[in-house]
C-alpha cells in the first residue's frame, strides 16, 4: 500500500517492518480554521532510529504524494516480545516501538514574517501571491481575480504570514490547507479547486433535476480549463457510517461587510424569510476590500450560503481495497474543494443522493489495507451555485439542452407575481 516512505529524501527500508501510517489533511467542516495536515506513524522491528526532529518526510501510496512534512515529535519504547529468544535463535526479547508525528509545510506559515515594507493596494490575487513569495514556501494560488485590496501599512519586523493569509481568507471568502506534495493551496470558495469563471447554460449538466428554482448547481469553470469531474463512490465501497451535521450556529441572515481605507463604509444585504424562521442573527465582517462592489458581493455571498441551515457529511468511510483501479486513481487526486457523490445514502436521511465539497479526509494504511475517511460539506457553503438574478441577461433559452429535466421544481412565493 505504502511502497515509499523517504526521510530527507532517502527511502526507508519497510522490509519485515510493521507499520501503521495516518494522514489527515484539511479540516473537519467549513467553519473550522485552516489546519496543517499531519501525520504519523508507528514502526516496529527497525535496528536503528530512522528519523530525527525537524525531518523532511514524504508519504507516498500507489505511486501518488500523500504527505510532505516535518518531524515535530518522537517516541521510542521497547514492548516485551513474548516469543522471546527460542530454538536457539536469537530473537530479542523485545522490540523497539518508534511513534513519529509529522506536520505539515502550512505550519511554517507561522514562523514566516513578511511585509516589512507594507503592501500597495493590489488585487486579492496579487496580494495572496506577494505574501507566499514573500514566504519563501511552495504554493499554489488559486484566489478569486476580481477583488481588490486596501493598502497594508509597513510594520517593523514585518507581519505573520499566517495572520495575513487566514485573515484574508475570513474577509473574502477563502481558505488555505496543504498539498500532499507539500505545497500550499490559498483558495478562494468562488474558485475551489477549478477555474473561474460565471455559469454559462452550456455549462449546466443536462442530467441535473432542477430541484429548487433560487439555484442552480453551475460548473464554473472556464471552458478551456480542465475541471475535475465530480467522483461517484458506489455504494458497496462505503462502510456507511456517516454523520449528518446541521446547526443553527451557521445561520446569518443580516450581515453588514465594512471596506475602505479608513474602514468607514458599510454594504449590507439580508434574508427576510430566514428573519421570520430563525430570528434575527446579525453579522458584522470588517474587511481591507477597496470597493463598494467588492463588499456587497462578499455580503451577498454570506447570505447566499448561509442563510438557511446546511447539512455536512462526515466520516464517510471508503474501503479503498473494494474499488476500482481507475475509482482509486480518481479518489487519490482528490483535495479540498473536490466533489464527491454519494448515491443511495442509508434511509431515514436528510438527503439520498448527497453531492459534497470535500473540506477534509484522513486515511490509515497498514500492510494490507488502505482506508479513506472524508469529511464533506454542503456544495452551497462553497458558493457552487448561481441565483437566477445573476445569469447573464443576455443568455437565451434556447441555449438550455432540451434533455434538462423541469420537474420537482418550487417556485418561492416572492417570484410569483
Amino acid at each position: 500500500m505504502i511502497p515509499t516512505i523517504r526521510v530527507n529524501g532517502v527511502a526507508l527500508d519497510l522490509e519485515n517492518i510493521e507499520y501503521r501510517v495516518t494522514v489527515s489533511h484539511g479540516r473537519n467542516d467549513i467553519t473550522a480554521p485552516p489546519q496543517p495536515s499531519d501525520a504519523s506513524m508507528t514502526l516496529l522491528g527497525f535496528t536503528s532510529i530512522p528519523v530525527a526532529i525537524s525531518d523532511v518526510v514524504e508519504i507516498e501510496a500507489y505511486g501518488e504524494a500523500r504527505f510532505t512534512g516535518r518531524v515535530t515529535d518522537t517516541s521510542l519504547t521497547h514492548d516485551f516480545n513474548p516469543n522471546g529468544p527460542t530454538l536457539g535463535v536469537p530473537a530479542q526479547s523485545y522490540v523497539a516501538r518508534l511513534d513519529v508525528t509529522m506536520i505539515g509545510n502550512l505550519s511554517r506559515l507561522g514562523l514566516a514574517f513578511v511585509g516589512a515594507g507594507g503592501y500597495a493596494r493590489e488585487l486579492l490575487n496579487d496580494r495572496v501571491e506577494n505574501i507566499l513569495t514573500d514566504a519563501a514556501l511552495s504554493y499554489a494560488n488559486n484566489s478569486d481575480p476580481l477583488m481588490t485590496q486596501e493598502p497594508l501599512d509597513a510594520l517593523d519586523g514585518g507581519y505573520s504570514a499566517l495572520d495575513l493569509l487566514t485573515a484574508l481568507g475570513t474577509e473574502t471568502g477563502g481558505t488555505l490547507c496543504d498539498l500532499p506534495d507539500g505545497a500550499i493551496l490559498w483558495e478562494s470558495y468562488s474558485r475551489p479547486g477549478f477555474g473561474y469563471n460565471p455559469a454559462t447554460w452550456l455549462d449546466i449538466d443536462p442530467l441535473d433535476t432542477w430541484a429548487d428554482i433560487n439555484t442552480i448547481w453551475a460548473d464554473v469553470y472556464d471552458r478551456v480549463d480542465t475541471a475535475p469531474a465530480t467522483i461517484e463512490l458506489p455504494a458497496h465501497a462505503v462502510t456507511w457510517s456517516p454523520v449528518w451535521r446541521n446547526t443553527s450556529q451557521t445561520i446569518l441572515n443580516d450581515v453588514t461587510v465594512v471596506y475602505g481605507v479608513n474602514g468607514n463604509q458599510s454594504e449590507t444585504d439580508t434574508d427576510p424569510a430566514s428573519i421570520i424562521t430563525h430570528g434575527r442573527r446579525a453579522f458584522t465582517l470588517t474587511t481591507q476590500l477597496h470597493t463598494s462592489t467588492d463588499a456587497q458581493a462578499r455580503a451577498s455571498d454570506i447570505i447566499r450560503t448561509q442563510s438557511e441551515p446546511r447539512y455536512a457529511m462526515q466520516s464517510v468511510e471508503v474501503l479503498m481495497e473494494e474499488i476500482t483501479d481507475p475509482l482509486r486513481a480518481q479518489l487519490l487526486q482528490v483535495i479540498s474543494g473536490g466533489k464527491i457523490d454519494l448515491d443511495d445514502t442509508p434511509q431515514p436521511s436528510p438527503i439520498e443522493d448527497y453531492i459534497g465539497i470535500v473540506e477534509g479526509w484522513s486515511e490509515t494504511y497498514t500492510p494490507g489495507q488502505h482506508r479513506l475517511v472524508l469529511s464533506l460539506s454542503d456544495p452551497r457553503f462553497s458558493y457552487q451555485v448561481v441565483r437566477w438574478s445573476e445569469i447573464d441577461p443576455a443568455l437565451q433559452w434556447s441555449g438550455v439542452d432540451l434533455s434538462v429535466r423541469w420537474y420537482n421544481v418550487v417556485i418561492p412565493a416572492d417570484l410569483v407575481a
